[in-house]
């Protein structure tokens, strides 16, 4: 029975509502998960978060949550749960502390060379509010903006790899099944400088 884990982001501090970001990852060579390959994950997830701070208004904070859910690929339903040996330190924003839109930001397209159906697996993360500082002139985000969010997700994609936990896209079974899950280890990433935004904002992954 293949499996992957769920671990949690959650976002506060802003007008919207609080919101969610769930990271899918596996064990290399299908090893079991232990508090110590959490911990690894866990890490990189606080780095990535910590670079980008820099780009998010003093009221946003990040927490990356110690528990963390064990999936079956093939029904996504969950099996067990596991958790870190400790907690991660809350990420607080550091950016420009002065007006920003609301529910906009930036994106991190995932690619895979997994294949569902007749089309290749992606993902995305939304990165949400970005600060006042992050945009240019003519409303797009910055360059310095877009190369942080695109060096912080390639070094996510190689740490995780490194350490023996990828970072993977799941594609869910279609609605009314319980099988046909596909999981898609992450191989690549692009960032643009065109500003994303969420309708809902509870889930930013």
């Amino acid at each position: 029975m293949p499996t992957f884990q769920e671990s949690s982001v959650d976002q506060a501090g802003d007008i919207g509502g609080n919101g969610i970001a769930r990271w899918h990852w596996a064990v290399s060579g299908g090893a079991p998960v232990t508090p110590e390959l959490v911990d690894s994950f866990h890490a990189l997830l606080h780095t990535f978060y910590t670079v980008m701070a820099q780009h998010t208004a003093p009221t946003i904070t990040f927490a990356i949550q110690a528990a963390v859910r064990i999936r079956d690929e093939g029904s996504g339903d969950l099996v067990g749960m596991t958790e870190a040996n400790g907690s991660s330190p809350v990420i607080k924003g550091l950016g420009i502390s002065g007006p920003y839109p609301a529910g906009v930001g930036g994106r991190v397209n995932w690619m895979t060379g997994t294949v569902v159906g007749r089309r290749m697996l992606r993902g995305a993360t939304f990165l949400i509010p970005a600060d006042s500082g992050s945009y240019t002139s003519n409303g797009s985000l910055s360059a310095t903006y877009q190369v942080n969010l695109l060096d912080s997700a390639l070094a996510l994609i190689d740490g995780s790899q490194s350490d023996g936990v990828p970072l993977n896209v799941y594609h869910r079974p279609l609605k009314g099944t319980n099988s046909g899950g596909i999981l898609g280890q992450v191989s690549g990433a692009t960032v643009g400088t065109t500003p994303a935004s969420l309708r809902s904002r509870r889930v930013l992954q």
